[in-house]
């Protein structure tokens, strides 16, 4: 019997061969000829580190935008606000109409009395800040501010002037305002007007009440506002002009 006889091997079958176990082997054990790095596309180039600093400065912008962007609001507590065309500066803070039995004179009556004793001035209230500071006042005392301007029980309209402390940012502030009572039959209202705010301890003078994010101007309009809110409770039940 002839001997059986293997078939003929081509031209480079067994280097290609090798190459291909050599190529198993590197993928398989992380041989030292590595294949070629290729970048995934579905995988995004900022991955990784930068991709939490991305998304963080994405929300940050985005938060931003979103508190400046948004309108600031209609009212607070009851007191509506006016603002200006640019909706920033408050130009008006105007309080719900309250019924009340009695004539403008009468109530009139009542505000000139309650006006006193619910409002302070700036001399007055920046001298109790700064005492509670330990600071001294007779350096920086200034002619006193009266708290009624104008009074006229038979048109049913008084001014007076209000000053209110507040904190924001563990600093003490002082905001202030200008008061006006209008009387009707059996109705009122209360109206603010000249909002502004300074520093307590007289470092900077006053500058506008201002809905901007980060100023403190929402402690600053419930400081005024409470005050008012004791302007219209005295009127609602007054004390008599002999309290003593």
């Amino acid at each position: 019997m002839a001997p059986t006889r293997s078939p003929p091997r081509r031209a480079g079958h067994d280097s290609a061969h090798t190459a291909t176990l050599r190529g198993s082997a590197n993928r398989d054990f992380g041989g030292l000829s590595s294949p070629q790095k290729t970048v995934n596309p579905t995988v995004p180039l900022f991955a990784g580190a930068n991709m939490t600093r991305k998304l963080f400065l994405l929300a940050a912008t985005f938060a931003t935008h979103n508190v400046f962007a948004a309108p600031p609001p209609a009212e607070i507590d009851g007191f509506k606000l006016t603002y200006d065309e640019a909706g920033h500066q408050i130009l008006q803070i105007t309080s719900a109409v309250r019924e009340l039995e009695g004539t403008p004179a009468a109530l009139t009556s009542r505000a000139q009395l309650c006006a006193p004793r619910s409002f302070s001035t700036s001399s007055t209230t920046q001298a109790s800040v700064l005492e509670a500071l330990g600071g001294g006042f007779a350096a920086t005392k200034k002619e006193p501010v009266p708290v009624i301007e104008f009074s006229d029980k038979e048109s049913g309209q008084l001014i007076a002037n209000s000053v209110a402390p507040y904190t924001a940012a563990l600093l003490t502030y002082l905001a202030r305002s200008k008061i006006t009572f209008e009387a009707k039959e059996g109705r009122f209202r209360v109206i603010q007007t000249d909002m502004a705010t300074a520093r307590a301890d007289g470092k900077a003078d006053y500058l506008p009440l201002v809905a901007v994010w980060g100023t403190g101007w929402e402690k600053a309009t419930k400081a005024l506002n409470t005050k008012v809110e004791a302007f219209i409770s005295c009127i609602a039940s007054p004390p008599s002009e002999s309290d003593w």
